[in-house]
Formats: structure tokens, C-alpha cells, sequence
């Protein structure tokens, strides 16, 4: 038999078009896109949803160990990258 979770479940963000491409950086910040409106957002350390990048359609995404940030964009056939900044002073990619 399979076990369902009824635990609590927390909303995060809510009132997207169409939320999917959810990836973790290697920060472990949280991003996830809305594929309608063509955005991706991450949610910063105090919860805080904010606008990380604009493209046609994202609908999966990933990070690179370096944190690059891949995203496949259905809408423009194709597959984007946003390179990471470096942070050296932490030795950390910083997005």
C-alpha cells in the first residue's frame, strides 16, 4: 500500500499562469519559472519571490556545480544558459 504524506504543506509562492522548472542552486536557494509568462524567479533567504531571469517559455532548469543556471525554453527551442557570478571573498558562485 502506498503511504500518502499528511503533513503540513507551506505555499511558497502562488497566483503564476502555469509554475514549473523548479532547481536548487548550489547555495541551495530555490528557483522555479512560469512558463506562460515566460519568467523564472528565485526565492530569496527571507522568502521573498523575486525576478531572477526573463525568457519565451522555461519549463525546465538546472544548475551547474559552477552555477550556471541551464534552462530549457520550449517556447524558443532551446536550451539558455545564465552564467553565475563569482563571489570569491565567500569562494562561492553567487547568481
Amino acid at each position: 500500500m502506498t503511504e500518502v504524506f499528511s503533513g503540513r504543506i507551506d505555499i511558497v509562492a502562488d497566483g503564476y499562469t502555469f509554475a514549473e522548472a523548479p532547481s536548487v542552486d548550489p547555495a541551495g536557494r530555490f528557483y522555479f519559472g512560469d512558463t506562460k509568462d515566460g519568467k523564472m524567479y528565485r526565492v530569496g533567504d527571507d522568502g521573498e519571490v523575486e525576478l531572477f531571469a526573463e525568457l519565451a517559455g522555461p519549463n525546465g532548469s538546472t544548475f551547474h556545480w559552477n552555477g550556471d543556471c541551464y534552462v530549457a525554453d520550449w517556447a524558443d527551442r532551446r536550451i539558455a544558459r545564465r552564467p553565475a557570478k563569482v563571489n570569491l571573498s565567500k569562494g562561492h558562485p553567487t547568481t
